[in-house]
Parts: structure tokens; C-alpha cells; sequence
């Protein structure tokens, strides 16, 4: 999402990284599984090293938005090179995990790997924008998103211990495209605007990383928000509450919450763009 907004230095340094990624095969996006907890560098600013709890099964987490973020990738940079040498496996993790506990945060990878088949002279495109009006038809009722949650591992934010902490189940968004928020804004914006207007109401700081809130995202060991709350609420405001740039822009006076924080840096990319 940042790659227009970065140097050429900078993009070719991208470019590389993500290239070293893929050749060492355990970041690539269409790979199966979850990753491990020790597997990759550490993020925090601090000394002492965080371990992570343990996963439920990797079907119970929906990640086929990482394939959105692939397309995003590929078209934003022009790096096609990288699709066509690995076409083969992305079309076969997508055509395997299509129907695998898709929210609204997932259905813009139909629209993503669609793409990806046009530019591959694939007929899987037509699959994809099959799967892209089912998901998107069943949409229409966020009700029938939410049973969806269900079987996921959001579904432990909604039991009757921690539901309070999270109204109107905002886990339904997470992660959502641009492509499909304009959707929901068109179909349901009342609807959105009673959930995630309950959830902000509970986190009115929700842009001050990591504001001292109690919450039971992690457990009752500690306070404090997650970056996670900045990939719902910001698209929320830019493109259901339509807010103005000057408005967005102002919700980036926080820092991010490590290094690399995605959900940060794609929420300043939003309040960036939001300016054109």
C-alpha cells in the first residue's frame, strides 16, 4: 500500500526484500499455515522478549486477505515477474481456501486474485468473481457475516466475558479493502455506523497507540489497545463518515506500536491518499 509514496531507493530496496522473502518461502502469502512463534524478527522496543500463546488451527483464522495485499502489491509496484514465476502456487492456495471463513475482510482477495488470473490469460478470473458475488450477496446481511465469525478465532471476543469490550463485533471489518467498504457503505452505512459507532464509543482514543484502555484483547494481564483497532476505525472514517483529510491526517499523531506496524502505516497511507 505505501510502495507509491516511498523513494526509488526505496521502492528497490522493497522490491528486494519482498524478493528474498518469497525465495526463503516462509513469508510468502499464499503459504499454508500459520507462521511460528519464533519465526521472523522482533518487533518490540523493549528488552524482554515476547513470546506468543498458543494458535488454534490455521482454518479458524481467516487469511486469505493476504492475497489482496499481494495484488495491491504486485499492481502498485509492476513487479509481475514475481506472479508469473509463482502463479501456479497462488492459484492453487487460492482455489483451496476460497470458501475458508470468509468475512468482509476476505472478500476483497476474490477481487485481488481475479485480477491476478487477467493478467495470467487464466479462466480462474471467472471462479474468483463467482466466489466474489456469493460472498458479497451474503454480505448484504452482516447478521450472516457475524455466524461466520463464529467459527473463528474472533468468536472468543464475543463470548459473554469479553463482549462488552468489543460492542457491535468489529472483527466482521478487520482487515477490509477499500473496494469492499465502499460496498458496505453503499448497501448497509446505517448498519456500520451502529456497530463500529458503538465500538469507537468505547475507545474514543482509539487513534492513540496504545491508549491506556482495559480491555480484554489480550486477557486481563495488561492495558492498553492493539494496532488492530486502527485497520477498522480509520477506513471507517474515511470512507463511511467520509471525513475530510484534514480530519483523518489528524488521527496519525500517535507513533506506531512496533516496528512494522501494518495497521498503522496503512492507516497513514489512507490519510495520505485521502488528500486526492
Amino acid at each position: 500500500m505505501a510502495y507509491p509514496h516511498l523513494s526509488e531507493q526505496r521502492k528497490n530496496q522493497l522490491r528486494e526484500y519482498v524478493k528474498k522473502l518469497v525465495s526463503e518461502g516462509k513469508d510468502i502469502p499464499w503459504k499454508e499455515g500459520l507462521k511460528d512463534k519464533n519465526d521472523g524478527c522482533v518487533r518490540e522496543r523493549y528488552s524482554s522478549v515476547c513470546r506468543e500463546g498458543a494458535y488454534p488451527a490455521a482454518k479458524e483464522v481467516p487469511t486469505l486477505h493476504t492475497l489482496w495485499g499481494l495484488g495491491l502489491y504486485i499492481e502498485r509496484s509492476g513487479d509481475k515477474d514475481l506472479l508469473a514465476k509463482n502463479w501456479p502456487e497462488i492459484k492453487e492456495y487460492y482455489l483451496r481456501n476460497a470458501d475458508n471463513k470468509v468475512l468482509y475482510g476476505q472478500m476483497g482477495a476474490h477481487l485481488a486474485f481475479a485480477k491476478m488470473a487477467r493478467m495470467m490469460n487464466d479462466g480462474s478470473e471467472k471462479v474468483a468473481m463467482k466466489n466474489f458475488e456469493n460472498d458479497t450477496k451474503a454480505g448484504l446481511s452482516p447478521a450472516e457475516i457475524e455466524k461466520r465469525l463464529k467459527g473463528t478465532i474472533f468468536a472468543k471476543f464475543a463470548d459473554p466475558r469479553n463482549k462488552s469490550y468489543f460492542p457491535g463485533n468489529p472483527w466482521i471489518f478487520m482487515n477490509s479493502s477499500q473496494e469492499i467498504w465502499n460496498y458496505m457503505a453503499d448497501n448497509f452505512p446505517e448498519e456500520i455506523k451502529k456497530r463500529l459507532g458503538a465500538f469507537e464509543s468505547l475507545y474514543p482514543l482509539w487513534w492513540l497507540n496504545p491508549a491506556p484502555y482495559f480491555t480484554r484483547w489480550t486477557g486481563d494481564e495488561s492495558i492498553g489497545t492493539t494496532p488492530e483497532i486502527f485497520s477498522i476505525l480509520m477506513p471507517y472514517h474515511r470512507f463511511v463518515l467520509k471525513e475530510p483529510s484534514e480530519k483523518l491526517l489528524s488521527y496519525m499523531r500517535s507513533a506506531p506500536i512496533c516496528t512494522g506496524d501494518c495497521h498503522w502505516i496503512e492507516a497513514l497511507v489512507l490519510a495520505i491518499e485521502s488528500e486526492k
